[in-house]
């Protein structure tokens, strides 16, 4: 690749966790990035919302509606829920709780998708385009996946929601996964979901040669801090959250 012409950080699915945003973000900041990029479920499910909700104010990135956020706008309580589905929606609960009128404002700025005007376009959003819940994964048949996209033609997709990091293309198109910024998981030999001790995110990379760099990347955290967030939030359920870390 020649010299950048102009370089795009993709985050997402940080869901309340100030800690691993942070640490993204002092990443990113080690680069000379032109633009953020913001996936979508910003807030709910982690032990400091309020907190990454102000953070990413403060900085301006462009922010898609992910239905995490969605529902923080619009609770809808669902019957006869499994355990850990209830555990999701009381602590859903409790973060719209936390949120400020200021939070709750700067939620419904976030838009359904956004179109950069990079050297090569990329449409962003947070699942797929026409839904921020339908599911879009490495497995997925490439028919399947083009019907999706297909009212959508531009060359570079960016959608987050299952928590995966991955690059594939769909015929003419590139699907990009940043992963999750504040719930990355891996699913052991036991298939137990585990929370390994880093962030996700991508940077994208237009070069003076026509280029187009994609990488995806992985940030070390601090897990006992992480832990020690859970504990001291007053989330319902902390313990359970925090023994993933």
């Amino acid at each position: 690749m020649g010299d950048p012409l102009r370089q795009v950080a993709l985050i997402s699915d940080i869901h309340g966790n100030f800690i691993s945003l942070q640490a993204v973000l002092a990443d990113i900041a080690r680069h000379s990035i032109d633009e953020i990029v913001c996936l979508g479920d910003t807030a709910a499910n982690g032990p400091q919302p309020a907190e990454c909700l102000a953070l990413l104010e403060e900085i301006g990135p462009r922010v898609v509606m992910g239905n995490a956020d969605e529902w923080l706008l619009h609770p809808t309580l669902a019957p006869d829920l499994d355990d850990f589905h209830r555990k999701v929606e009381e602590s859903d609960l409790w973060t719209i709780d936390q949120l400020s009128p200021a939070n709750l404002r700067y939620l419904r700025t976030f838009q359904p998708s956004h179109l950069l005007d990079t050297p090569t376009p990329l449409l962003a959003f947070h699942a797929t385009p026409r839904n921020n819940r339908e599911i879009v994964l490495p497995t997925t048949p490439v028919e399947e996946a083009a019907a999706i996209f297909a009212d959508f033609p531009a060359p570079l997709l960016a959608g987050s929601h299952t928590h995966q990091p991955f690059v594939r293309r769909i015929h003419h198109q590139t699907f990009i996964n940043p992963g999750s910024v504040g719930l990355p998981y891996f699913i052991d030999r036991e298939d137990t979901a585990h929370n390994p001790p880093w962030a996700e995110y991508a940077l994208l990379r237009w070069g003076d040669d026509d280029s187009v760099g994609i990488e995806l990347r992985r940030v070390p955290v601090d897990t006992r801090a992480i832990r020690r967030a859970y504990a001291q939030s007053g989330m319902p359920h902390a313990d359970f959250w925090a023994a993933g870390w």
